[in-house]
């Protein structure tokens, strides 16, 4: 098990929610991601099974944009939506 994250990964919307959580950060294509929230699979499983699940797919998408107003960077995803659902503050 990785102790310590590299410094230059990307970061999801979500990150900060999943480490509040105690998820169990991983580096994988670049992304810190999650791979397992504290209290287990059978903990996460139950509460999809409950309430809800939810998969963070911010890292999938990317977009380049170019231009003369643009400048190439990795899109990040707008934050109202995550505002609205109460996800981020």
């Amino acid at each position: 098990m990785i102790e310590t994250e590299p410094e230059d990964l990307f970061k999801t919307p979500l990150d900060k929610l999943h480490r509040e959580l105690g998820a169990r950060m991983v580096p994988f294509a670049g992304w810190s991601m999650p791979v397992q929230i504290s209290g287990g699979i059978i903990s996460e499983h139950l509460h999809a099974r409950s309430a809800a699940g939810l998969f963070d797919v911010s890292h999938v998408g990317q977009v380049r944009l170019s231009g003369p107003a643009f400048t190439c960077r990795r899109w990040q995803p707008t934050k109202p939506e995550f505002t609205r659902a109460g996800l981020l503050p």
